[in-house]
C-alpha cells in the first residue's frame, strides 16, 4: 500500500476513460492526494471533477480531447 500511495502522490495527472465509472473512487482518491484529474464525463467523475483540479472532455470529440 505504501509503495501504490508513494506512485499516486508522485504522478503528474489521472487519465481516466471510462462511459461507466459508477462511483468515482479513483478519481476522488487522486483528487484527495491534490493529482489533477482528466477524464470522460460519466456520472462518477461528474461529481469531483472541477476546473480547479481536471478536464471533463468529450471522449467522441477529438477537439474536446
Amino acid at each position: 500500500k505504501a509503495v501504490l500511495l508513494k506512485r499516486m502522490q508522485n504522478a503528474d495527472f489521472l487519465l481516466s476513460y471510462s462511459r461507466i465509472e459508477t462511483f468515482g473512487h479513483v478519481i476522488a482518491e487522486d483528487l484527495c492526494l491534490v493529482v489533477p484529474v482528466i477524464s470522460t464525463p460519466c456520472k462518477g467523475a461528474d461529481l469531483y471533477v472541477d476546473e480547479k483540479m481536471g478536464i471533463a472532455c468529450d471522449a467522441d470529440n477529438e477537439q474536446s480531447l
